[in-house]
């Protein structure tokens, strides 16, 4: 007799090997980003008219399922979205087997409170669904803003309780009927004991059919997944504020991770006006729920047929099939809980020279030559891209001294702001009071140093003045109290005559006796002039050849120092140089190395000119990170102020940082944005990495090199 097809086996199957492959291998169905949003498209009509259009976009050549309303593709969320949402249903159902077989098999032995607890909870969970009940808790709002961690273990944590115990009574009752048969009376006459029993013979009799069960128990919590998806109910909820007129606020919620019930919930207002935001994450749904199920009742088919030997096979393999499924749920949990820090080796060479400064033509050089080896294209056909900007003088060592007993130090009590070359030395004049506004000259002799108090004054009034009364008077130097020295620059970019000195204004109760006699001021300075010419050094990796797409992300850093010491920065992006460019043929985006010039001058910043003339379209820069360091060793400091929930994936790094941040001691700050430049005002994310002297021996402390691999973890494993 022919034998039949079995047709649901087979088809089912099918399914199954689709989703394995597309969990694996999701590169081989997109080539986007699911993280990647496109927040606007221009366009010019048929009469001229500049049109502008605003996502969800239709589907098209490029996003075959269209976007969804932050411009991310339909295509790439689902195919992404299947290893968290198949995930997910693989750990309910291994967590649901795992209790209900203890339970069950030990309520089949007679115990009471085994045969009590899953009396009780089938009553519970058949007068209130598992739906109502998993919608009442997880709707919660400390549930709902959990991170994506730990929502993934709340919603595991719920869909395994409302569904045990609907499999320990079919365990249970398949149990009983096992330790009914005769051969179980001949195990218990040869002296086994009931765990024995159940390990050697109840739980090979129940394999067969448990793996059929657990093949049908999967499409039921996708399908619990599903429902609660069309009640927003999803992993990683989050809520932006949509509208805020009259103090009321209306939020939205949304999910950034890829997953499938979040798609469906956060779509559900878009059903009419785009209608593939919806369908698209259903018909996912039901043909993963097909596949399980009809993959289920094939294997139960082939065990009730006559004659069969699948029930010998299944026994004989069982073990095998139990780790493989382990192995990959396993696999799904360190995925979602992974916190691992890559470290980095560190690249054997720097620019030539103890001292880069700006304009270094042969520190730009070193820096070209590196990209062309490590396989980096040039942007806009050159990797060195030059700019103009004021001279200004810098100083290379510098005394101050007021009368014979106070000496200042450099950097700490006072910097030069004005600039001179030599000794300086005059009879202190004390001008705090004069009318700094009105211009008003003071009565001085000639070769006297001006005090002068800048509290209630900006800078640039001060530099006025200051040029003003350089024609009136023949100073021999100047000295303005400052209330602090953060965000001024030690510079020569006065123009005047006479080198002047920024002094801390807490000073001036030191020198209170020295101002009141006179006492003589001495300046000794040592200078070097900056033409006013700066080299950005630019490279990128393009990715693969054939999937890579226009969106990018610019990693950036000074190349200017005066010492060993301040080249960690440096050093640390050279490390990510050389490590992304190893996996070039695997990244599905581009990335961009900036190496800036002019760190010591905010007009003649290399990120101030970038911002002037983009070497690449802001539109297309999914976000920049700005490295620095101020030593070889120290804590690893993150700011994120510049990249909001409404910047996605700079968002998404925000919240790999806080993942794995605590093996490198990361602390969140907001006050780099203060003092380090971004590279768009508006647009892009930008985020500020910095290694930064530990405050004190117990924080953890970290080398470059696992600053560089944290970086490197922090892009890589923010869905880049």
């Amino acid at each position: 007799m022919k034998k039949k097809l079995n047709a649901p086996l087979l088809a089912g199957g099918l399914i199954l090997l689709l989703l394995v492959s597309i969990i694996v291998m999701p590169g081989i169905y997109t080539k986007y980003n699911p993280y990647g949003t496109e927040t606007l498209k221009s366009y010019q009509d048929d009469s001229g008219n500049f049109k502008f259009m605003t996502p969800p976009f239709a589907p098209d050549e490029r996003h075959k399922l269209g976007t969804d309303e932050m411009g991310r593709d339909v295509i790439s969320l689902i195919v992404y979205g299947a290893r968290l949402t198949i995930g997910i249903s693989l750990v309910v159902v291994f967590f649901r087997f795992s209790i209900s077989l203890l339970i069950g098999i030990t309520a089949a032995f007679g115990n009471p409170l085994a045969q009590g607890s899953i009396r009780l909870s089938n009553i519970i969970f058949n007068f209130v669904p598992p739906l109502i009940i998993c919608l009442i808790i997880l709707k919660i709002r400390f549930f709902e803003s959990l991170p994506k961690e730990l929502s993934f273990w709340m919603f595991v944590f719920m869909l395994t309780l409302v569904g045990w115990s609907r499999v320990a009574e079919v365990v249970q009752s398949r149990s009983e009927d096992i330790l009914r048969q005769d051969f179980i009376r001949s195990e218990i006459s040869i002296g086994k004991n009931r765990g024995m029993i159940a390990l050697t013979n109840v739980v090979p009799h129940l394999a067969a059919e448990i793996t059929v069960m657990a093949f049908m128990e999967i499409a039921v919590v996708l399908g619990l997944l599903m429902q609660l998806g069309a009640f927003m109910v999803f992993i990683g909820n989050m809520r932006i504020v949509e509208n805020s007129d009259h103090g009321v606020i209306v939020s939205k919620p949304m999910s950034f991770e890829p997953e499938w019930a979040a798609m469906m919930g956060a779509s559900k207002t878009y059903l009419r006006s785009a209608p593939w935001l919806v369908f698209s994450p259903a018909v996912a749904f039901f043909i993963s729920i097909l596949g399980f199920n009809m993959f289920g009742e094939g294997l139960r088919k082939a065990l009730q047929a006559q004659n069969s030997k699948f029930m010998t096979s299944v026994n004989k393999y069982v073990k095998p099939a139990i780790a493989g499924i382990s192995i990959l749920i396993l696999i799904t949990v360190v995925s979602q809980i992974s916190t691992a820090v890559v470290v980095l080796e560190s690249p054997e060479v720097v620019p030539p020279g103890n001292v880069v400064r700006q304009g270094d033509e042969t520190a730009a050089q070193w820096l070209e030559e590196r990209m062309k080896m490590l396989g980096l294209k040039p942007l806009k056909e050159a990797y060195q891209h030059k700019y103009e900007f004021a001279p200004y003088w810098m100083t290379e060592s510098s005394e101050l001294a007021i009368g014979e007993n106070i000496s200042l130090s450099l950097g700490e009590d006072y910097i030069i702001a004005g600039y001179g070359d030599g000794s300086y030395s005059g009879d202190l004049y004390d001008g705090r009071m004069l009318d700094v506004i009105g211009f008003e000259s003071p009565d001085l002799r000639s070769g006297q140093v001006l005090l002068l108090d800048g509290s209630h004054y900006r800078v640039s009034m001060i530099e006025a003045y200051i040029e003003h009364i350089q024609y009136d008077n023949n100073l021999s130097a100047v000295i303005v109290l400052m209330p602090n020295l953060i965000g001024y620059e030690s510079l020569g970019t006065f123009h005047v005559n006479y080198p002047v000195a920024f002094v801390k204004s807490e000073m001036d109760l030191e020198i209170e006796d020295e101002i009141k006699t006179k006492s003589k001021v001495t300046l000794n300075l040592s200078c070097f002039g900056i033409e006013g010419k700066g080299i950005n050094v630019l490279g990128m990796l393009e990715g693969q050849e054939d999937k890579a797409n226009d969106e990018a992300i610019i990693i950036g850093v000074e190349y200017n120092y005066e010492s060993n010491n301040q080249q960690a920065g440096l050093i640390s992006v050279l490390e990510l140089m050389e490590a992304f460019s190893k996996i070039n043929d695997q990244l599905e985006r581009r990335v961009i190395f900036a190496f800036w010039d002019g760190k010591y001058n905010s007009s003649g910043y290399g990120v101030q000119a970038y911002m002037k003339h983009p070497l690449y379209q802001p539109k297309d820069t999914a976000a920049y990170i700005d490295i620095s360091a101020q030593g070889h060793k120290g804590q690893v400091v993150y700011d994120d102020s510049h990249a909001p929930h409404t910047r996605f994936y700079g968002w998404s790094l925000t919240q790999r940082a806080q993942k794995i941040g605590d093996s490198v001691g990361l602390k969140m700050m907001s006050d780099l944005t203060e003092v380090r430049p971004d590279i768009y005002s508006r647009g892009p994310s930008s985020i500020h990495v910095q290694l930064r002297p530990s405050e004190n021996e117990s924080e953890n402390s970290v080398d470059v090199e696992a600053f560089a691999g944290f970086i490197y973890d922090l892009i890589l494993g923010g869905g880049y």
